[in-house]
């Protein structure tokens, strides 16, 4: 499916979001395994292309897909934000448990795990992109725990 997802026509695209959504909805008996096997297959990138690039419904399928997949799934969240929009989309789930694409919720009310996990990426992103001089200074770690110390 994630095979399809990359290189099907418009329809297998379509048909094969829709399948992985059903995969990973919360109802079903393996949902939780199968959040996990569908990330470490790479299904998370072309989802999202797809859910910027698709048809109207295919969008939908798409976004249904990867709400589910960051369901309960702190990784799942945090690798969609990254594949969204990386750092804002990060600090968009770690400030408010929710990332959207084209107006689109993919991950909302995201749980403390999402966010705490969101807030630990941006604050090695940020720490990374201060240079050694400056990372002992007071405010630069008041920067940083200002963005993430809700969250920690």
């Amino acid at each position: 499916l994630v095979e399809l997802l990359r290189d099907g026509s418009a329809e297998a695209k379509r048909q094969a979001a829709r399948a992985l959504g059903k995969l990973t909805c919360a109802n079903g008996a393996n949902h939780g395994a199968n959040r996990v096997r569908i990330a470490e297959a790479g299904g998370i990138p072309p989802l999202v292309e797809l859910l910027r690039d698709g048809s109207q419904i295919a969008k939908y399928q798409a976004a249904h897909a990867l709400r589910h997949l960051a369901l309960n799934n702190a990784a799942n969240a945090v690798a969609i934000a990254v594949t969204v929009g990386g750092l804002e989309a990060l600090v968009e789930l770690a400030r408010g448990g929710r990332v959207t694409v084209n107006n689109r919720s993919v991950v909302r009310n995201a749980g403390v795990a999402a966010k705490r996990k969101a807030a630990l990426v941006v604050a090695a992103l940020l720490r990374d992109c201060v240079p050694d001089e400056l990372r002992s200074r007071a405010d630069v770690q008041d920067v940083i725990r200002g963005v993430i110390g809700a969250y920690l």
